[in-house]
């Protein structure tokens, strides 16, 4: 799940906040429970079209907050819980197409770096649904 608002601030820039949640369930040989990630951003946004007018809209992205990881497991019988947070940065690119007035279909792109002990290089493909305001 994705959750993102974008305030405007000038004619092709806005404000993005984004929350980010992922869920998977384990149940394979010496390993059952549950793994979460979190995400929580913010940064610019960047379009080539005005945003009060209803067109296809490409845009980029820079986001920066922080991930988290939590995995609740029972691993060879021994119960395994453990969390962490780290810093990361995630660019992107996408595009909205307009379908009526209040909504849009959303498809973006984003390379997303986390910094735990080590680093952590990841992408996604996230595609929904966008509601304007006025």
């Amino acid at each position: 799940m994705n959750f993102d608002v974008a305030v405007p601030v000038a004619r092709s820039t806005a404000l993005v906040g984004e929350l980010g949640f992922a869920t998977d369930d384990q149940n394979e040989p010496g390993v059952s429970g549950n793994l979460k990630f979190y995400t929580v951003a913010g940064g610019a946004r960047w379009t080539t079209t005005n945003r009060m007018r209803r067109v296809v809209s490409p845009y980029v992205q820079l986001l920066v907050g922080a991930a988290r990881t939590h995995a609740d497991l029972i691993q060879n019988g021994m119960p395994f819980d453990d969390g962490d947070w780290a810093f990361m940065f995630q660019p992107g690119v996408g595009v909205t197409v307009p379908l009526t007035t209040p909504i849009g279909l959303m498809a973006q792109a984003d390379y997303r770096r986390a910094f735990f002990y080590g680093s952590e290089n990841e992408w996604r493909v996230v595609v929904g649904v966008r509601v304007f305001g006025h």
